[in-house]
């Protein structure tokens, strides 16, 4: 394995239809030393996708905030602006869930 996938703390962010529809793609990266894929299992639109990677990655920058709560909070964020946010919903983590882009032990 190559020594910059040592230090931890790795995440993939898929932001593309479908890139968790199946696990092969996400294990491929964990399998290589990688914390975390994120995805979307279907479809999703451009505009209401945009809106949830920005306040994913908004409340994800805080100290020990888990990136399954960054998702939770960036799809209500959707909701809140387009009323609906099922393609940006069904979404998937592979591999840890709980992993903080910010920990406090930087």
């Amino acid at each position: 394995m190559n020594d910059w996938l040592d230090w931890g703390g790795y995440f993939i962010f898929a932001g593309a239809c479908k890139s968790a529809k199946y696990t092969d793609l996400g294990n491929a990266f964990v399998n290589r030393g990688f914390d975390t894929f994120f995805g979307y299992k279907d479809t999703v639109q451009t505009k209401r996708n945009g809106r949830f990677y920005s306040a994913f990655f908004d409340k994800g920058r805080y100290l020990d905030t888990p990136i399954s709560i960054a998702a939770n909070y960036a799809e209500d964020k959707v909701e809140e602006e387009f009323g609906d946010a099922t393609d940006v919903g069904n979404n998937r983590f592979i591999g840890d869930s709980s992993l903080c882009l910010a920990p406090s032990d930087w």
